[in-house]
């Protein structure tokens, strides 16, 4: 005697059955979830209200490709950095001034002046440059 398949003791009404059902409750679930837009943390604008604070920095780039990007880049990596402006900006790694604008509230000119003694061959302090303005 042939033995039977398990498939032909299911009718196929029953099989698309589960099967629709199973679809539909993968559906429900993943759809259920709500969908909330929201920007995120670092794109979220910083009200005008919150003090700011700038630390003058003189400055000796490392003698590579893309010095100035680099420290920048290293700067910005802390979120409460908001401006790093050149006095004047020049097209050398060499001796500088720098002013960094910086949330007051969510980090201090010694965490600055750190941040930037890391990511450049020197940094120290140093009075504001008389050609420099306040960064745009």
């Amino acid at each position: 005697m042939p033995s039977e398949s398990p498939d032909r003791d299911v009718p196929l009404r029953w099989r698309a059955g589960v099967f629709g059902l199973v679809g539909a409750l993968t559906l429900l679930g993943c759809g259920a979830a709500p969908v909330t837009a929201s920007a995120p943390r670092f794109d979220t604008p910083v009200p005008a209200s919150e003090p700011r604070a700038e630390v003058h920095l003189a400055v000796t780039l490392a003698s590579v490709a893309n010095c100035e990007e680099a420290f920048d880049l290293a700067l910005y990596a802390d979120r409460s950095v908001e401006l790093v402006a050149w006095d004047p900006p020049q097209a050398t790694c060499g001796p500088r001034t720098v002013t960094i604008r910086f949330l007051a509230q969510r980090t201090t000119a010694e965490k600055v002046l750190s941040a930037a003694k890391k990511a450049a061959a020197s940094a120290s302090a140093a009075p504001p440059s008389p050609a420099a303005s306040s960064p745009r």
